[in-house]
């Protein structure tokens, strides 16, 4: 693909990612990356060019909240979020077979999508460590593997956090960190980032910003909850298109 077709193809991505995010309060990381490794061509270098953005986009909002974050309820979730983060990055910088993970994210995308549309509104579950253990750990994997551990923290929080204010805080602060850690860890192993992302980073930073300042201006003349059901038929229908694909290679 031509670069400057592909920056393009970036931009209006991350833009998107961003704008749902700004309107629905959730899915950059499922929006991006049910698109950008069809673009970019190269599974972890797509996650690699997603974490970057996401470091930007998450650490604006979260220095802007700090002082309203619950310190003592991240401290498990990040534990467990590190604990499989490293791991699953190792497993992705060495990965050849792409097939299988572009299978892998096709099935996670149709499973957030049945459960986001069945199940969300129904689990209920009393906070404690093991349980911020348990759903950090689910958020560590799936950020290493593909850059999306947002859907596991947004259930737990949202169960434990005492109001909004101090939900925004602490899970925006738990993006914040984790991106900054598993952009450690990507540098760490090499192999991650490469001309190409560097090259495209700009890009995606550019429309990310687009996306959350028109996100900010619409953001009361839109149904939020309409939008949210549009986003979880999107992952499915991507994720049954991706799998197809996958297995037809």
């Amino acid at each position: 693909m031509e670069f400057w077709l592909e920056a393009a193809l970036v931009c209006l991505i991350m833009f998107t990612g961003a704008f749902v995010q700004r309107v629905s309060g959730f899915g950059f990381g499922i929006v991006v990356m049910t698109v950008l490794p069809h673009v970019i061509g190269n599974f972890a270098h797509a996650t690699a060019l997603s974490s970057v953005v996401a470091f930007f986009s998450t650490m604006a909002v979260a220095l802007s909240v700090v002082k309203h974050c619950d310190w003592k309820n991240l401290i498990f979730p990040l534990i467990g979020s590190f604990a499989l983060t490293f791991p699953c990055l190792y497993y992705l910088r060495s990965a050849a077979d792409q097939r299988s993970l572009f299978i892998g994210l096709g099935i996670l995308l149709i499973l957030l999508s049945v459960f986001f549309f069945i199940f969300s509104a129904k689990i209920r579950f009393t906070p404690h460590w093991y349980s911020g253990l348990l759903l950090g750990s689910a958020s560590g994997t799936m950020n290493g593997l593909f850059s999306m551990g947002g859907p596991p923290m947004v259930v737990y929080f949202l169960q434990s956090a005492p109001d909004k204010t101090v939900y925004l805080a602490t899970i925006q602060m738990f993006f914040f960190l984790t991106n900054v850690y598993s952009n450690v860890v990507r540098i760490l192993l090499g192999g991650f980032y490469t001309t190409e992302v560097f090259m495209l980073a700009p890009f995606g930073i550019a429309g990310m910003i687009a996306g959350n300042l028109v996100g900010k201006a619409v953001f009361g003349a839109l149904d939020s909850k309409k939008l949210r059901y549009v986003v979880y038929a999107f992952m499915g229908v991507s994720g049954a298109v991706t799998v197809v694909e996958a297995i037809l290679r």
